[in-house]
């Protein structure tokens, strides 16, 4: 039976969605529903439905990705999103969890808001913990397009549309959709340098200081005028050069190595090959090449870079990054060195700040780590490593 569609604006596309208990799921009134949703779903069509959007604010949503569907994209097109057929399922009661944090960017559109699309920032990987239709608990670990689809589903069981994600400038009518921008990329370089950090990045604690930079990059730049595109690159490639593989693996050679050079001689070849534009490739390495605290970058797109760098070095995040490297890294070869480059760190860094934006996010950091070293003290009581 095919069921109406909510349209955006009903109540229930807005609100948090119930669990159900398994003898609900297994129940007739819930598998019956199940086979509508599925129905209405091809009928649309569409690649999910989930139960709000029939009115039914139940945490169950169906999902299928057709070859049909894939086979009208062109191969670069399905290439570019990570797009591949998926089966038929049923996911209820799902918690999602990120684990692949690197964004990327491409248009969404929903049955609840037919004739509209935007541009819309997901997870490039993630993984589901939920029962299917039998009630049986399931783990799904989804990459690419498949990931996109969990995540606008998910979205719908908390009450959330993709209009609250997207980039706003984006938001356009299907026809001009059609029209304008179906066969262009979308930021495919940006893809492509995230594809490229996250397959390069080990060992495994190398990859997330990239996703969780451009972050901050975009918090400190709040209300400054700036290159995004060179911000983005720059955050991504700075530090191709302490990643096995591209780093020396003897110690006397790594002592003296210089990663920033590694990564201004290497990054420019790496951004043309990935398509980004030419005439931005220097103000990437300029951005580069003065990322460190200690250096005086000139341009705002590298102070704002080198602002995010000093909070990924405070705070919680920051006394992790530390406790990731001890007895790995020759600078840490105990407990007491990486507390004390902590301390240097708390007393060097914030004085470096460039910029108020960055001055005022730091604050909480500081009291993180303050807090931290304190309670470090007390609890060593003069016996660390």
């Amino acid at each position: 039976m095919l069921l109406t569609i909510c349209q955006a604006g009903e109540i229930v596309l807005r609100q948090p969605s119930r669990p159900l208990a398994p003898e609900e799921i297994l129940s007739d009134p819930i598998q019956e529903l199940i086979t509508s949703m599925f129905e209405t779903m091809r009928g649309a069509p569409g690649v999910g439905l989930a139960a709000p959007q029939i009115g039914m604010p139940l945490q169950l949503a169906v999902i299928e990705d057709r070859q049909d569907y894939i086979d009208k994209l062109t191969p670069e097109h399905a290439s570019e999103r990570l797009r591949t057929a998926v089966a038929p399922h049923v996911i209820i009661n799902p918690r999602l969890t990120i684990e692949n944090p690197a964004k990327v960017q491409f248009f969404e559109g929903c049955l609840s808001l037919p004739g509209f699309t935007a541009i819309v920032p997901r997870a490039l990987g993630v993984r589901v913990d939920c029962l299917n239709e039998r009630a049986e608990p399931v783990t799904i670990q989804a990459h690419g397009w498949y990931a996109r689809i969990l995540q606008h589903e998910i979205d719908h069981l908390h009450g959330t549309l993709y209009i609250d994600r997207m980039l706003t400038r984006s938001f356009m009518g299907r026809e001009n959709y059609e029209r304008y921008w179906k066969d262009l990329p979308v930021f495919n370089f940006r893809l492509a340098i995230q594809n490229y950090i996250a397959r390069e990045a080990k060992p495994v604690e190398k990859f997330g200081h990239q996703p969780r930079l451009y972050a901050l990059t975009q918090q400190v730049g709040a209300g400054h005028d700036y290159d995004d595109d060179v911000v983005f690159a720059a955050a991504w490639l700075h530090d191709i050069g302490v990643f096995t593989g591209h780093r020396p693996e003897d110690l006397d050679a790594l002592a003296r190595w210089d990663n920033v050079a590694y990564a201004v001689e290497h990054a420019p070849a790496l951004l043309e090959d990935m398509g980004f534009p030419r005439d931005k490739i220097a103000a990437v390495i300029e951005a580069i090449r003065t990322h460190q605290p200690t250096a005086h970058p000139a341009t705002i797109e590298g102070i704002i870079l080198r602002d995010a760098d000093i909070l990924e070095q405070l705070g919680a995040i920051g006394v992790l990054r530390t406790a990731s490297k001890i007895g790995r890294d020759t600078r840490f070869p105990t407990f007491t060195a990486a507390l004390e480059s902590l301390k240097n760190g708390l007393a060097t860094l914030p004085p470096l700040i460039r910029l108020d934006t960055t001055r005022t996010l730091a604050q909480p950091k500081i009291k993180v780590m303050e807090s931290f070293l304190a309670a470090v003290e007390e609890e060593s009581q003069g016996a660390l490593c």
